[in-house]
């Protein structure tokens, strides 16, 4: 699976080179910028074929070191210009995208990813539909690409930014990520307010840092969950 093209941009980064990225419309060709991998590295995708035939597809996580994101759109100034998009929200399924293809072609720590962040929203998203408060998806078009939260849900305001542990790596990127999500959709006059969800509580200070941010933080209780209002 990992042969030629794409067997260099996974290994880009281990080999110090970095991945230039054009927006090409025949004959011309737009130099967007340079790029590396994130991480993850990438993902299998399972989506539909030419011939409607299901197929596994790798989509590489590239983040960008000096580009213009914006020259990736066909469209730049009409995507600046769009509202928010919501639609339903479905609860994630582990099986449809998972970044363990052959554990000797990844990097070690793309080797394993982790169902219970997947597990957690799914129980999240029924506990929200069973109070009467169902999440949507919504979706962010921002600088030439669209962003997306874990969930968002209407009738509270909240954008939710899930994560699988409460070490103080993972509520830290929550926090970040979130975060950008409440300020890009205010910015496009959706009203919202940031929450994270975790599967315990974390450390104290950060449950205060989150407090003094407005981040209102939801933790799994059993087969229910506690929310901790700012």
């Amino acid at each position: 699976m990992f042969l030629r093209g794409n067997k260099a941009l996974l290994n880009s980064a281990d080999e110090g080179r970095v991945i230039r990225v054009f927006n090409a419309s025949s004959p011309y060709a737009t130099y967007v910028g340079s790029f590396t991998t994130g991480d993850p590295v990438c993902s299998i995708h399972v989506l539909p074929g030419e011939d409607g035939n299901p197929r596994r597809a790798i989509i590489f996580n590239l983040v960008p070191l000096d580009a213009n994101p914006v020259l990736l759109s066909p469209n730049p100034g009409q995507l600046r210009m769009l509202k928010p998009q919501f639609s339903q929200w479905q609860p994630p399924d582990a099986s449809d995208i998972t970044a363990a293809v052959d554990a000797t072609e990844l990097p070690a720590g793309d080797r394993v990813v982790s169902r219970v962040e997947f597990q957690l929203q799914a129980d999240f998203g029924k506990w929200l539909t069973d109070r009467g408060t169902p999440p949507s998806r919504l979706r962010l078009p921002i600088s030439g690409s669209i962003i997306e939260p874990d969930m968002y849900v209407e009738a509270e305001g909240w954008v939710v930014e899930a994560k699988k542990s409460t070490g103080r790596e993972y509520v830290r990127m929550a926090i970040g990520q979130v975060l950008d999500y409440t300020h890009n959709a205010r910015g496009l006059d959706a009203h919202v307010t940031p929450m994270i969800l975790l599967p315990s509580h974390t450390e104290p200070d950060l449950h205060q840092l989150s407090a003094d941010l407005g981040i209102t933080v939801a933790l799994r209780d059993g087969d229910s969950f506690e929310l901790v209002r700012p």
